[in-house]
């Protein structure tokens, strides 16, 4: 009797054994299910990161193309509007004077004018350093 409980305890070894491995393998896949979903997450939120970076190097180079560009072309002063005439025709030349600036965004105006006191700073850096050259020819 003895030894058939012991044989039956041997075969029922065999399958309580497979149960914890199944049970074991069940607490893996459900583990890895919960790290499949977050990093499923972190990509989808890296994929948009990535795509706004996208947005902002292209606007940040066509930016950068605009001030290049600004820089590269002549600059031309504008004439101003003579006054006497306007009060002697009867005429308002206040809408051309302004068009060229309507046309222009507010930040097309603070990138122009950022430009523009970039370029005066360039400029009178350039001329102190001429200034001092010619300083020390003459001595």
């Amino acid at each position: 009797m003895q030894s058939e409980l012991d044989l039956l305890r041997q075969e029922n070894a065999r399958p309580m054994a497979r149960i914890s491995e199944l049970e074991q393998i069940a607490k893996d896949k459900n583990e890895f299910e919960v790290r499949i979903a977050v990093l499923e997450q972190i990509t989808k939120l890296i994929k948009l990161e990535i795509e706004e970076l996208k947005r902002a190097v292209k606007n940040i180079e066509k930016h950068n193309r605009s001030v290049t560009n600004d820089l590269n072309s002549p600059v031309y002063p504008t004439p101003l509007p003579n006054r006497d005439s306007s009060i002697h025709h009867g005429t308002d030349n206040s809408v051309t004077t302004t068009c060229s600036d309507e046309l222009k965004t507010l930040e097309d105006k603070a990138v122009d004018d950022f430009v523009n006191s970039k370029y005066k700073e360039t400029v009178m850096k350039n001329a102190n350093v001429n200034l001092e050259i010619l300083g020390r020819h003459e001595k």
